[in-house]
């Protein structure tokens, strides 16, 4: 009769560990050009469907994890969890973003204001694009054709050098490219080693932004 009990618990308990994500506490929170499923888990990865029908994963960080994802131009749902087959994997709803523009729109435009973006650039419906802008990283995040947000990094420029590629990208958009530089210039007004700035601009706040300066370690996105 004990052998029969101890079977019966190792056999209860291995079908509660096959049902388990080792995912909990989960929520999608707002990471400015990105958002961000945030969570806890025992385990040392977590494994996810990235949207795009690959499968990914992250390290967990003292029980948390965070995993950043492009904005989409319509909701959808991201699989989570602890097993890497993604076995009971917890369902996450992530909400539409709006875009900045159409993406020809902004290439059109861009490139009208005497910058040019590579020409692989021309053309492209989706996906995470980057190049360089006069030394600063610029990241462009595309769905369905349209533009969803722009981040733009650097850990060697100065802020006014910064500040002037970041006027220079805005210029393919509605988000005027003066106010962008005047804020981006904020950045370098600090004793501090962080500084951050977050805003909007435009009627019924129809852009945001956000920047920050770690310990000179700049960035400055632009999105809705």
């Amino acid at each position: 009769m004990k052998k029969f009990l101890t079977a019966v618990t190792v056999t209860l308990a291995g079908l509660a560990l096959a049902g388990c994500s080792h995912v909990s506490k989960t929520k999608v929170a707002d990471n400015f050009a990105t958002v961000e499923i945030q969570g806890k888990s025992s385990k040392s990865k977590v494994y996810y469907d990235d949207q795009l029908g690959h499968e990914s994963s992250v390290k967990t960080d003292d029980g948390s994890f965070a995993i950043n994802l492009p904005r989409k131009a319509s909701s959808t749902t991201v699989k989570v969890s602890g097993n890497s087959d993604l076995s009971s994997a917890k369902k996450i709803s992530i909400p539409s973003s709006k875009s900045i523009s159409d993406w020809d729109d902004y290439v059109a435009t861009y490139d009208d204001s005497d910058f040019k973006l590579p020409d692989s650039f021309e053309g492209l419906t989706g996906g995470t694009h980057s190049t360089t802008v006069d030394g600063v990283k610029v990241t462009y995040y595309l769905d369905n054709g349209k533009l969803m947000a722009i981040r733009m990094t650097s850990k060697t420029a100065s802020v006014k050098h910064f500040a002037k590629v970041v006027s220079d990208v805005a210029t393919g958009t509605n988000f005027n490219y003066d106010f962008a530089k005047e804020k981006a210039l904020k950045l370098g007004l600090t004793d501090n080693p962080v500084k951050a700035i977050n805003g909007s601009w435009g009627d019924y706040d129809t852009y945001r932004y956000h920047g920050s300066n770690v310990y000179g370690d700049l960035s400055f996105d632009i999105f809705r």
